[in-house]
């Protein structure tokens, strides 16, 4: 029984470990990540191969350019890795990757391509797992910069059923937790936003359910925004990249009252709302 099961372990490893001694096309590898996220990338190192902790393809300085002006890089990647499936290991020409890891990544995000960034995004990016841990994500205007998150940790994960994005960080020496999950097999399909700013004690909750009224140029849901014993609640509509309040309720330790108006939260945050406090 020993040499039966040393056997089999010996077989294991033998399988695992063959793809080391592969030779991996650059081009072939940026093409199979590059594809799935819909951009063009180079690799700007050589390109390993790995079966420990599981097997998985490494290699480092990974440039992606810019969706909309190839002369632009939009993300560097010190380090990326693609996690492989144990079948069809040997087919160097068609991975059948499960996720892809990238580490120490430097990402800028134009605000002036904001809305074609937020085509680009609503696509998705497939049913792998994506996962930036590490570096930073720089908001620009051109050549002027506007913000950034530090220390990111930014989780794609996708089925048939649900989308949920994850971003961790730390921005304005505040630690900033940000979610978006989409539910697309309810029978009222829906998307929750959450942000929350942990050191400040902020938590805005936004949920946007299909119905009958929902059309392709307004959407309609409710938020929820919590500060230490405040609370405000509201029912709006989104257009135009504006959320048009129709109806809130907003109460604390002092106050109670309604709300109604228009806030903006692209390119950047700005107001104009009515207040009626008791």
């Amino acid at each position: 029984l020993v040499y039966l099961v040393s056997f089999f372990i010996f077989l294991i490893l033998v399988y695992l470990s063959l793809p080391m001694f592969f030779y991996y096309d650059k081009s072939n590898i940026e093409n199979i990540v590059c594809k799935e996220l819909n951009v063009k990338c180079s690799i700007q190192s050589k390109i390993t191969y790995s079966f420990l902790p599981s097997p998985r393809i490494k290699f480092e300085n990974l440039i992606i350019k810019d969706p909309f002006n190839k002369k632009y890089v939009f993300a560097k990647v010190k380090n990326a890795e693609i996690k492989l499936s144990i079948y069809k290991l040997y087919n160097k020409q068609k991975f059948n990757y499960i996720e892809t890891k990238f580490k120490d990544s430097e990402i800028n995000f134009d605000l002036k391509n904001f809305n074609k960034y937020k085509k680009f995004f609503s696509k998705g990016f497939g049913l792998r797992s994506i996962n930036f841990k590490g570096g930073n994500i720089n908001f620009i205007e051109g050549k002027k910069h506007i913000a950034t998150i530090k220390n990111i940790n930014l989780k794609y994960r996708s089925n048939i059923d649900t989308t949920e994005v994850i971003l961790k960080g730390v921005s304005l020496e505040d630690k900033i937790h940000f979610s978006f999950k989409s539910n697309k097999k309810e029978k009222k399909p829906s998307k929750t936003f959450m942000l929350k700013l942990l050191d400040f004690g902020l938590l805005t909750k936004l949920d946007i359910i299909d119905n009958e009224l929902s059309s392709k140029d307004v959407i309609s849901g409710n938020f929820f925004i919590k500060h230490d014993k405040s609370k405000l609640t509201a029912i709006f509509d989104y257009k135009d990249d504006k959320i048009i309040i129709k109806h809130s309720n907003l109460r604390n330790a002092f106050l109670d009252g309604k709300s109604d108006g228009e806030i903006v939260l692209f390119p950047y945050f700005d107001f104009n709302l009515n207040l009626n406090l008791n």
